[in-house]
């Protein structure tokens, strides 16, 4: 009879995302003392010696080059989220189908590390969640656990008036528990999630554009993180500021994170 071994990965610690973590945490420990994003993102420049815009809005920007552990480094930022400031839930928001397959599969694979990590703290383990298919069960089990989750969507998923999100609950099962009182009831699962008011997690974000994407994705009012190794630079799109983290790809190849760059310059 063949046993089947279950894969485990050995991870070490990264002074690098170490760093990125520390460098988000901070921003929101300044974020949650009531400072203005303007006064946070300066003293914060300052101190890291970044020189990039600041804007009044939500997004909180890390940039990573492409195979530098861009997704453990905002899983632990999730586990240390949770373990700082009680935020349980999060929706991951990735372009394609084979980015959402590659994140659950990177979830699954540091469960067991990270809940070795984490191992006196109450949230340990994230549940998750992957909407896919019109999975609406998927949806209503993450509106409703009270534990540390996180929900893996692509933007297909509720950028048509007709997906199932937008579609009226006609009297399906919500989580009244968790919205305030005297509320009207929510429409639809997408107002149910919005509600919730997760922080939203955003990779590779120079590939989430289009007028249909932003008219629902409005709504979400909490802090969301851009990770990517590249942002929009199309007209209408929200251009890279409010820098938590720079590792860019000169920066990559001097640490030797990776094996090598193309740069392109201009003549002069």
């Amino acid at each position: 009879m063949l046993k089947t071994e279950t894969k485990q990965f050995q991870y070490e610690i990264q002074g690098y995302q170490e760093d990125c973590v520390n460098n988000i945490i901070n921003i929101f420990r300044s974020l949650r003392e009531g400072k203005s994003f303007s006064d946070v993102f300066s003293v914060h420049y300052s101190n890291n010696n970044y020189n990039f815009p600041v804007q009044d809005t939500k997004n909180i920007d890390i940039m990573m080059e492409t195979g530098t552990g861009k997704t453990f480094t905002f899983i632990k930022t999730i586990f240390e989220l949770c373990k700082n400031f009680g935020y349980k839930k999060f929706i991951i928001l990735v372009p394609s189908v084979a980015i959402r397959e590659g994140t659950q599969t990177n979830l699954e694979d540091t469960k067991d590390y990270f809940k070795s990590l984490y191992a006196n703290e109450k949230e340990k383990e994230i549940e998750t969640f992957v909407y896919e298919g019109g999975n609406i069960s998927a949806v209503r089990q993450f509106i409703n656990t009270s534990h540390l989750s996180v929900l893996i969507m692509t933007p297909s998923s509720f950028r048509r008036k007709d997906n199932i999100l937008n579609r009226p609950l006609d009297r399906e099962i919500y989580a009244p528990n968790l919205f305030e009182e005297n509320q009207n009831p929510p429409k639809s699962y997408l107002e149910c999630l919005k509600r919730l008011n997760p922080i939203v997690i955003m990779d590779e974000p120079h590939r989430f554009d289009g007028d249909a994407f932003k008219k629902y994705f409005e709504g979400f009012n909490n802090y969301y993180l851009r990770f990517g190794a590249t942002f929009p630079k199309k007209k209408d799109s929200l251009p890279l500021s409010n820098v938590a983290y720079v590792l860019d790809s000169i920066s990559s190849f001097r640490q030797s994170l990776v094996k090598k760059i193309v740069v392109y310059t201009q003549d002069i």
